[in-house]
């Protein structure tokens, strides 16, 4: 992911992955009904960077497809900020509700 480019070139290289458990699923589709979206923070060496509303999920053929939109004010707060997300490639989703 190039930190450098337009936020729409960003967001194309995080939104798809592969496919969710059905518990993350349900989960995230509960808060989409209930929120209208749900928040996608991508960490890169522990440090934030790049945050995102997720709008919609297709999960298909084992991937899952996300359709993100630029991040509420929830996202100021991470901004610069290091999160203890581990090492590797893992992508791992966590739920905060």
């Amino acid at each position: 992911m190039d930190l450098a480019a337009p936020i729409e070139d960003q967001f194309e290289a995080v939104r798809r992955t592969r496919a969710m458990t059905i518990a993350m699923y349900a989960t995230a589709a509960i808060a989409r009904h209930t929120h209208g979206s749900f928040p996608l923070v991508v960490t890169v060496s522990s440090f934030v960077a790049l945050g995102a509303d997720v709008v919609a999920i297709d999960v298909t053929g084992g991937r899952t497809v996300l359709t993100l939109r630029p991040p509420g004010d929830w996202f100021d707060l991470l901004v610069g900020a290091r999160l203890d997300s581990g090492s590797g490639s893992e992508r791992r989703w966590l739920s905060l509700w």
